[in-house]
């Protein structure tokens, strides 16, 4: 699993397209432990769902110190989906 660090905006808007690149569907609300494949399997293990939990959770700490609304910040971000 690969570690993030989020420490400034460029690293939130990084995790953020990654995120819905990978995930079909991805919003700031969701919880990785629902995200499936085609065939219904789980994306992410138990335990790389709740890092990325974790690494969201630090996103939304981000967002209140530099004042950014994520979720208009999630939606004006232009995301090639699979890359």
């Amino acid at each position: 699993m690969k570690k993030y660090k989020i420490d400034c905006v460029q690293s939130l808007e990084g995790f953020l397209k990654e995120m819905s690149g990978t995930c079909d569907g991805f919003s700031p609300d969701s919880d990785f432990r629902d995200f499936a494949d085609k065939e219904g399997k789980p994306l992410f293990t138990d335990k790389d769902a709740a890092y990325l939990n974790k690494v969201l959770l630090e996103c939304y700490r981000l967002c209140a110190k530099e004042v950014i609304d994520i979720h208009m910040f999630h939606s004006g971000l232009h995301v090639n989906p699979g890359k």
